[in-house]
């Protein structure tokens, strides 16, 4: 059987264990990488040799974010492929990549955020709030995309975080799927302060929709705002 058979199975098998959104990702990364690059081979016929040499090569071209992606499909393929007897070789714990490390991370100062605040409530777009509201509460884009005003209680003070926003590529488009928190900690209550209560007040006056952050057409995608904001 050659990988790129296999790697359709796998999938397959992965449905009913992981998100829908996850599913999709994997599924990009098999077509658009593993496979150009590693799909022709029987399975039997990859070595250790063989993957390192791909996987030394894709490093040289993606980030460190989907590499991780991009080694973790590899090698949870070939587990599985080793423990369902699609092959007799083992091979999966040969592929060594070692991630670089991440940078410093520098945060704003206070007089920097205040010109961003400034800067986003002169411009009155709706979509910029989202910035101010991450600023303040330090959650995911996809938590701050997935927000309801059902979700805002603004008397009390109190923003709640049940779920998540994911992008899920469905051949025409990315589309914005609404899915559980990854963890079960990830579900909380953040207190908001009271100069981003009286900023929430005014814009849910203004909006005509259920979510926090609204683009032109009224839905998001993690990736498009990411780019734009």
């Amino acid at each position: 059987m050659k990988y790129e058979q296999w790697l359709d199975q796998w999938l397959y098998y992965l449905k009913p264990t992981v998100k829908t959104s996850t599913l999709q990702q994997y599924k990009l990364y098999a077509e658009n990488v593993i496979k150009p690059m590693l799909g022709m081979y029987e399975i039997d016929d990859l070595s250790g040799p063989i993957m390192q040499d791909a996987i030394t090569k894709l490093s040289e071209r993606y980030s460190t974010a989907t590499m991780k992606g991009i080694a973790s499909i590899i090698k949870r393929s070939l587990k599985s492929a080793e423990e369902m007897e699609v092959t007799a070789k083992s091979i999966s714990e040969k592929i060594k990549y070692r991630y670089k490390r991440k940078t410093n991370i520098k945060c704003l100062t206070q007089a920097q955020q205040k010109k961003l605040e400034s800067y986003v409530c002169g411009v009155g777009t709706p979509k910029l709030y989202g910035i101010i509201i991450c600023l303040y509460t330090g959650i995911r884009v996809g938590e701050l995309l997935a927000l309801t005003w059902n979700d805002m209680d603004l008397k009390s003070g109190i923003m709640k975080i049940n779920k998540t926003c994911n992008d899920c590529y469905e051949g025409n488009g990315y589309n914005k799927i609404i899915d559980a928190p990854k963890t079960t900690s990830s579900k909380r209550e953040i207190p908001l302060p009271k100069e981003l209560i009286e900023i929430l007040k005014e814009q849910k006056q203004l909006s005509c929709g259920e979510y926090v952050i609204t683009g032109s057409e009224g839905k998001l995608t993690a990736g498009s705002v990411t780019v734009d904001m």
